[in-house]
């Protein structure tokens, strides 16, 4: 079936060397756009579409995420991929691979955007191993797909690369989507060629039954989840049910507590109004007394009574302080439990029974900061996590991203693998804690190992060495090496780094002062989040806002990070 003539903007993905470019610029096609992540094969395709106006290059890889950047090439060019190959050396025994290069790399939705298509008549060809079908969901996802008419897309037959993709799985969700197959080009059996075409009615037919279907669905897990819901949360031996009733409780402490407030405020006002009338009596008792004595008596009198005024003042004021006080104290009290009790039942519906403990060996993570910190790590796709000292955050944060990976696809859920298993050129687990105790050391690492999560957090011991800085000597952590290679790791990336700090009591402390220059040392060029412990002295957060100054770093303040017990500090955000 030829390719057809009357089509808007075509869009070749994988372009290669084009060799398609004839026909496609025999067509009526106002713009025709060649996608090519190799810079080699992408600076020859610009000088020979120099003199075609139609003809614009990107020099981009596209993929379902943005974080697939190295392109792989073999000495058979058509097997170049994003992916590593699995089933490809079966294919092809003689496989060698050339080398790799790293790409800027897009999603499809992001393709679409920089393509600005404004009609539906337009044509996709997609050549890139390992990538179609990630190609393809990116652009369903966005509802971008429709805005092709025809599209033609080569893909093995099964997968040969370390991503689900095969014709099948390919044929599978473009028909999802109103695509009906009018040709299978085999002339490469191994690698055939999909064409399709748009069936806007068929389309419109199977979104209107998929999202039938969803609804349905969606009411009976509704119910079902409702009356599940009641019935656990109606049960008074279970944890939400008591949380609740806490809650309950502190609430109507508190409203208690403002009725004694506003009572405590009318009895001031009575006070005040006895305290007037009290001094008005005492006015004339004076007067009356200076008619009566002799200006001696009168002297002494006065002198008397106006002490006897300044004292009823004071006991005056002090009941109003000590009243107020009282008040807002137990106001403060009730609303910060209240605070902790609403994290509590969102922890507790957030993980279920795979709820951590917020508690070890005495030292506690309040539940606020803990909700506030498993918000921000499921928000926000960090690169790695840098914790100084170990402690009850350290278990919290593994299971808060084992449990984000295990529950639902999450944006890095298929690159798990990386982070279990990390080679010399990859990114290191999850989490990089230090810690300098080696009792606490091997006890945490024993936990971890307990519990599952050792192979998301690298746990290195790191006693507290001599650091110098502007001429003085500081204890801290023996990190600057493992800092240095995360630094080579992340180089050439805009990578997010979060970064938490503990702080333990009864045990000798690292010069805490020392964490932003050995952190900027090393990682200024990045985006980090740093949490920390509001009792850190003043004058350590004074000292760091004029060190970001005089590098000229863009920084928001430290501001309170889920309660006012801990802090957070933005850089580069």
């Amino acid at each position: 079936m030829p390719f057809p003539n009357k089509v808007d903007v075509i869009v070749h993905v994988g372009a290669g060397r084009c060799e398609e470019l004839p026909t496609y610029l025999a067509t009526s096609a106002k713009r025709i756009i060649l996608v090519e992540p190799n810079a080699r094969l992408a600076a020859e395709l610009r000088t020979r579409c120099n003199n075609e106006p139609r003809v614009s290059i990107l020099a981009v890889a596209v993929s379902d995420t943005a974080a697939d950047n190295e392109l792989t090439e073999y000495n058979l060019p058509e097997a170049n991929s994003l992916y590593p190959p699995t089933d490809l050396r079966k294919l092809y025994p003689g496989l060698r691979m050339l080398g790799q290069q790293s790409v800027r790399t897009i999603t499809g939705e992001d393709l679409l955007k920089e393509c600005e298509l404004t009609s539906d008549q337009n044509a996709l060809i997609v050549q890139a191993p390992g990538a179609e079908l990630g190609i393809l969901e990116s652009m369903t996802e966005s509802g971008g797909i429709d805005q092709f008419s025809y599209l033609a897309v080569t893909c093995a037959e099964i997968s040969l690369y370390a991503s689900a993709s095969d014709s099948n799985a390919v044929l599978k969700i473009l028909q999802e989507q109103g695509f009906d197959l009018v040709r299978r080009d085999n002339t490469d059996p191994d690698w055939p060629v999909l064409i399709l075409h748009h069936n806007a009615l068929k389309q419109k037919l199977a979104d209107l039954t998929i999202k039938y279907q969803k609804t349905s669905d969606q009411l009976k897990r509704a119910q079902k989840d409702l009356e599940a819901e009641k019935e656990k949360n109606d049960d008074p031996d279970s944890a939400i049910f008591k949380l609740e009733q806490e809650l309950k409780h502190y609430k109507e402490s508190l409203s208690k507590a403002k009725q004694e407030l506003s009572a405590g405020q009318e009895e001031n006002k009575r006070l005040s109004a006895e305290l007037s009338k009290l001094k008005q009596e005492v006015k004339k008792y004076k007067d009356e007394l200076g008619k009566a004595s002799g200006q001696a008596k009168q002297t002494y009198t006065d002198k008397n009574l106006e002490n006897l005024e300044k004292r009823l003042e004071y006991l005056f004021g002090q009941h109003t302080l000590q009243l107020e006080q009282a008040a807002n104290a137990l106001g403060r009290h009730v609303t910060s439990t209240a605070k902790e009790l609403e994290a509590g039942i969102a922890l507790q519906q957030q993980f279920g029974r795979d709820l951590p403990s917020l508690e070890d060996h005495g030292a506690k993570l309040p539940a606020a900061v803990a909700l506030q910190l498993s918000r921000q790590l499921r928000s926000t796709p960090y690169d790695v996590i840098i914790e100084f000292g170990s402690g009850v955050s350290t278990s919290f944060m593994a299971h808060t991203l084992s449990n984000q990976l295990t529950n639902g696809k999450s944006a890095e859920s298929t690159e798990l693998a990386r982070y279990v298993d990390p080679s010399d050129d990859d990114l290191p687990k999850r989490i990089v804690c230090f810690e300098h105790n080696r009792a606490k050391y091997n006890g945490v690492l024993e936990n971890l190992k307990e519990s599952g999560l050792a192979p998301i957090v690298q746990l290195q011991y790191a006693p507290l060495v001599a650091h110098r800085h502007q001429g003085k000597e500081h204890l801290f952590y023996d990190c600057t090496a493992r800092l240095e290679q995360l630094a080579r790791i992340l180089e050439g990336r805009d990578a997010h780094i979060f970064v938490w700090l503990n702080v333990r009591e009864g045990e000798k402390q690292p010069s805490h002062i020392m964490l932003l220059p050995q952190l900027l040392q090393t990682l200024s060029a990045h985006s980090l989040t740093i949490v920390l412990p509001d009792a850190l002295d003043s004058f350590v957060f004074d000292y760091w806002y004029s060190v970001l100054q005089e590098r000229d770093l863009e920084y928001k303040q430290a501001d309170s990070f889920g309660s006012s017990s801990a802090k957070v500090l933005y850089i580069n955000p």
